[in-house]
């Protein structure tokens, strides 16, 4: 894709916020800004400078960065002694996708940290809706006395960063309560010391052989912040800390009855008395780990939302053993970019003292609020008329904004943009029209041969194009040695746009002979809004 372009004349921008200094460029500076540069914009750029007859390109390859956003939980740990507890280490929004987490303990007897690799769970990088990333990191405590104070680091290391970042918290270990001794107690516990010694005996003896049932702990659904319809969305369920390993996911894309039961509860983890839906169980992947004595699962459920599924309910229902099942619920917001923008004018070369209606067309979005504004070189422009939104057999919106002005001479090189708000752009979409009342200079390309190397003897076909340019009166003339050709040159006819230019090819067909290699054909253009001809040279270089 074309970013920018200037022809010595006039600049063409396909890139919002993209610029090139003219005062640097006179000096030998032609260093492309780029403002408000996004994951997008990452790739190789080519330079291509032309003083004909001479050419030079340069590529450099432009690497975008996101820092993520980093956050512990919970941020005051508190766990009583014996118990278990989950840290939760969450990455989210970064680019590019390579990320590196690791957990460091550090403790009063030991004032070094520790690297911590057992009972850590560190999820894939999953996709956002703006081509950005996010994962978790877990790891699973067990308290002991000793644990107290202890100082647990996520640290994430990532080409945003210079050097790891690192965020800590301190957990507190506290003691259960102790139980309340009274005299008859204390005689009683030491009559029945055998007894007890005998029941704890007995409990470690089960304990070992049946395992202590755990239940799971289920996160919320996770869901990219954007969500475009026909695209790949990912959504998430993590459930983790549990035993035995069996464990039963299933998701349910609910209909629009099952919205509206009621349900028995006031907790995400409810039971609906039905659960009418489509059963989605067989398109989720679920990757069972194991944490030391427990296990965890990662629920994925890959999906391709269509506009039925804005504000649909996506249920995750988590069963383990015999015990209540556990809920889940989300509800997507699906967008829809609009897949045509453009200014749209009438007539298509305006002319002073006569009336331009300049037109803002954005098609096929959703959802149905949308915002226009028109500008003139910055300047808020109050007086518009709309048309829509009016929604297709699709269920997708369309709108027309247009602008009426009556032109003068000084409205020459007057911008008007449009700007376009919408849920689906982060921002705003900016398109721009510039009035050109002296008429627009054809863009010129290179001489390109068929085929594309000449042999002595047969003929072939050289061709030139010229592009975006108005009036349509354009002059084409080919040389040969500097002397003009006649025979064998020919033309198509101007083809008119959308955007009122037009757009030619020039042909010469010749057959070269011996004495034709090294010979300089050029082509010679013509044009009122052309200051001076424009010129473009092609050597002939004959096989055989």
């Amino acid at each position: 894709m074309m970013v920018y372009s200037f022809d010595g004349r006039k600049e063409v921008y396909n890139r919002n916020g993209s610029e090139v200094s003219q005062r640097r460029l006179v000096l030998g500076d032609a260093s492309l800004h780029l403002r408000n540069v996004t994951v997008g914009d990452e790739g190789l750029y080519t330079c291509t400078v032309l003083i004909t007859p001479e050419m030079a390109f340069g590529t450099t390859q432009l690497d975008v960065s996101v820092q993520p956003s980093v956050t512990l939980l919970p941020e005051l740990p508190t766990i009583t002694v014996g118990e278990e507890r989950t840290l939760l280490c969450e990455i989210n929004r970064f680019y590019p996708k390579p990320i590196d987490v690791v957990w460091f303990i550090k403790k009063d007897f030991n004032p070094e940290q520790e690297a911590v690799s057992r009972d850590v769970c560190t999820g894939i990088p999953l996709p956002n809706g703006d081509e950005t990333f996010s994962v978790q990191s877990r790891i699973t405590l067990w308290a002991t006395a000793k644990e107290s104070d202890a100082v647990y680091t996520c640290q994430v290391r990532h080409k945003s960063y210079k050097t790891a970042f690192r965020t800590n918290t301190t957990l507190t270990v506290i003691e259960p309560e102790p139980a309340y001794r009274s005299p008859t107690v204390i005689a009683g516990t030491a009559a029945a010391s055998i007894l007890v010694t005998v029941a704890v005996l007995g409990a470690v003896f089960i304990h070992f052989k049946y395992l202590q049932k755990v239940p799971p702990k289920v996160s919320e659904i996770l869901v990219p912040e954007m969500i475009f319809g026909n695209e790949t969305v990912t959504l998430i369920c993590n459930i983790s800390a549990f035993r035995p390993k069996q464990v039963q996911v299933k998701w349910l894309r609910l209909s629009n009855q099952s919205l509206q039961e009621k349900e028995h509860c006031s907790s995400s983890e409810c039971i609906p008395l039905q659960e009418a839906g489509e059963d989605l169980s067989d398109m989720a992947v679920n990757k069972p780990l194991k944490h030391g004595r427990l296990y965890s699962t990662v629920s994925c459920l890959r999906i391709v939302p269509t506009l039925d599924d804005d504000n649909r309910k996506y249920r995750c229902r988590v069963q383990h053993g015999k015990s209540k099942p556990v809920i889940k619920s989300t509800t997507l917001r699906v967008k829809v970019r609009p897949s045509y923008c453009q200014i749209t004018s009438l007539p298509h070369i305006p002319e002073p003292g006569k009336q331009l209606v300049l037109c803002c067309r954005t098609e096929q979005f959703y959802p149905r609020a949308i915002t226009l504004k028109w500008f003139r070189d910055e300047l808020l422009v109050e007086q518009f008329t709309q048309f829509g939104p009016f929604q297709d057999r699709g269920g997708l919106y369309s709108v027309w904004n247009q602008i009426e002005l009556t032109v003068s001479k000084n409205d020459h090189k007057v911008v008007y943009t449009c700007r376009v708000y919408h849920e689906s752009f982060t921002g705003f979409k900016e398109l721009s029209y510039r009035i050109n009342l002296q008429g627009m200079p054809p863009e010129v390309l290179w001489i390109t041969s068929d085929p594309a190397q000449p042999e002595v003897g047969k003929e072939c076909t050289l061709n030139c194009h010229m592009n975006n340019f108005c009036p349509d009166t354009i002059t084409v003339k080919w040389l040969k040695n500097n002397l003009q050709v006649d025979n064998g040159v020919s033309s198509s006819p101007s083809i008119l746009d959308t955007n009122g230019r037009y757009s030619l090819y020039s042909f010469l067909k010749l057959t070269p002979t011996r004495d034709d290699h090294g010979s300089v054909i050029k082509c010679i253009v013509e044009h009122s809004a052309l200051t001076s001809c424009e010129e473009r040279s092609y050597r002939l270089h004959l096989v055989n």
